[in-house]
């Protein structure tokens, strides 16, 4: 098993994938030739391993937990990227944006209905890898029917289901893009006194604003409850002068926290309104005593 032959039929594969951006913009001719290019690749890369032996375990792991599903994402980004255009209402920006919105929350629905072993592919959790990563064991993923039909010889019970992470994440990345440019373009002109502070830049770490983020979120604070976490990012990014990145892996670094609490920031804000409210109670006291 060679990794220098992996990486170099993933780099060949990929340049051919982006050369197509340059050759079509026509969507359905993009999917047919872009499947066609994946799939000569990925029987390449099954004859190659069922050819050769994995020297151990490790090397089998290695490739059936990072190097096929990133194969096979590509495969499975391209059919979802498809999806998402031909489906993409015609209308204003407004339109654009509800229905970008609410593919960013079909997506972010599945990582919560996979949350274990999203959090196992996000975390790189090694601890189970002898019987996710391995092929011939016993298959415990019967309750997700969307799995395809497991090929003892070239599957393991979850290399399929990484696989569908690295793309749908990539597919985020797409959505909040495009998300940012409409939100960014809908942004209101700040004038009057608001220029005044145009220099009110966020300068605290960019984790805690995303607490604060998904607080305003859950708690439906704009718009009346319709405003998306992807918007109220892109919002709080361009008003703070701050770069927060990509609102659901932050996330998944707040919910993934072992020793500290997953609302730190929101704790020590609490922690300090009470602390004003506090003294203050404590300074009318005095002040009625004297």
């Amino acid at each position: 098993m060679s990794s220098a032959y992996f990486n170099k039929l993933k780099s060949e594969l990929e340049n051919d994938l982006k050369s197509l951006t340059v050759k079509t913009s026509e969507p359905l001719d993009r999917l047919t030739t872009a499947t066609a290019l994946i799939a000569k690749t990925l029987r390449e890369l099954k004859g190659y391993v069922l050819e050769n032996n994995f020297p151990d375990q490790a090397s089998e792991i290695a490739f059936f937990k990072a190097i096929k599903p990133g194969f096979y994402a590509l495969q499975i980004y391209e059919i979802g990227r498809f999806n998402l255009l031909i489906h993409q209402p015609v209308g204003t920006d407004e339109t654009e944006l509800n229905y970008l919105q609410e593919e960013v929350r079909q997506i972010t629905r599945f990582f919560q209905q996979n949350a274990f072993h999203y959090h196992y592919y996000r975390f790189k959790i090694t601890e189970l890898d002898h019987i996710y990563f391995t092929r011939n064991q016993e298959c415990h993923f019967q309750s997700f029917p969307e799995i395809p039909l497991l090929e003892p010889d070239y599957s393991t019970e979850m290399d399929y289901l990484f696989a569908k992470f690295m793309a749908w994440e990539r597919l985020l990345d797409d959505l909040d893009h495009r998300i940012a440019l409409l939100s960014k373009s809908a942004l209101p002109a700040v004038s009057g006194s608001a220029q005044l502070h145009h220099d009110l830049k966020w300068t605290g770490d960019g984790i805690n604003l995303v607490e604060v983020a998904y607080g305003i979120w859950l708690t439906g604070q704009l718009n009346h409850g319709t405003a998306g976490i992807s918007e109220i990012i892109s919002w709080l990014e361009a008003n703070l002068q701050v770069k927060i990145g990509r609102a659901y892996r932050r996330w998944t670094a707040i919910s993934g926290r072992k020793r500290i609490s997953t609302t730190r920031y929101i704790d020590q804000m609490r922690e300090a309104v009470q602390l004003r409210h506090q003294e203050e109670n404590s300074l009318i006291k005095k002040t009625k005593e004297i």
